[in-house]
Parts: structure tokens; sequence; C-alpha cells
């Protein structure tokens, strides 16, 4: 086997090859080669997109269970301010305690009311809830509870 009878057969080959029409080997390969490498490209463009796509969600659920963790301690910032107010205190001194302003005491306010919205029409089975005048299984909690008779109220 001689390199001048290979290089002989090879050069047949592609010299068909150009008469049918077609491209030499060597010419073939370079193309699937660029196809091979625009392929794997894509592939990890892809890979790429989908990992930021996945990061994307990630972010956006940490964002909305923020979200909710802030309503609902607003919710009850709202309460314990209702319960200031409840004691005596107007919200202009409620809020001054606090350290608010009067805005934020309105929109700590206006939570409270939304959370006790939301769970009026969000609880399951909600609807067939008897409605009862019984609160002798009510402990308390939440409410303000009155101080006794025995016991005298904070001065202001």
């Amino acid at each position: 086997m001689s390199t001048v009878g290979d290089r002989t057969g090879r050069n047949e080959r592609e010299a068909l090859l150009d008469i049918a029409g077609g491209s030499s080997l060597s010419d073939m390969s370079t193309e699937t080669t660029k196809r091979l490498t625009a392929r794997q490209r894509a592939r990890k463009a892809l890979q790429r997109d989908q990992e930021t796509q996945k990061r994307r969600e990630q972010a956006l659920a940490a964002v909305l269970d923020g979200l909710d963790e802030r309503d609902k301690i607003s919710a009850r910032i709202g309460t314990a301010l209702g319960d200031l107010i409840d004691l005596g205190d107007n919200r202009t001194s409620a809020g001054e305690l606090a350290g608010l302003t009067a805005r934020e005491v309105t929109g700590f306010l206006r939570a409270t009311e939304d959370a006790d919205a939301t769970e009026d029409t969000s609880t399951p089975g909600n609807e067939s809830a008897p409605e009862t005048d019984d609160t002798s299984a009510d402990t308390g909690a939440g409410s303000v509870v009155s101080a006794s008779e025995n016991e005298t109220a904070p001065v202001s």
C-alpha cells in the first residue's frame, strides 16, 4: 500500500463528487463540524436561558413570600394599634406612641381590615359555619382584656 495510491483514490472520489455536484469530503466534514458546533452553542444558550428562568422564578417566589409576610406583619401592627385605640388613645396619640405618621397608622389599620376580610372569605366552609352568640369558649386571645374592679387604670 503506497501513499500515492491512497492519495489517488481519494482524489478520484473528490473529483466524482465535484462532477456530481457535491462537495469534497473535507468540505463536508467542515460543514458537519460547523453545524455540530452551532447545535452545541444553541444547546448551551438554551441551558443558560433555562437556568436564568429558574433563578427568576425563585426570586419572584421569594418576593411574593416577602410580600405575604409584610402583609401579615402590617395586620399585626394594625391590630395592636386598634387595641391602643380601643383602650382610649386616639389615632394620633397611638401613632405618636409608636413613632408612626398618621398615614402609616391609617395604612396599618386598613391592613387589619383587609386581613380580616380576606380571612372571612377564604376560610373553607365559612358559609356553613353556624352563627351563635355563645362566647363561653372565647379565650380572649388577640382582644383587649379589661382590668378588674380592684385594679386602677393607668393615668396618662
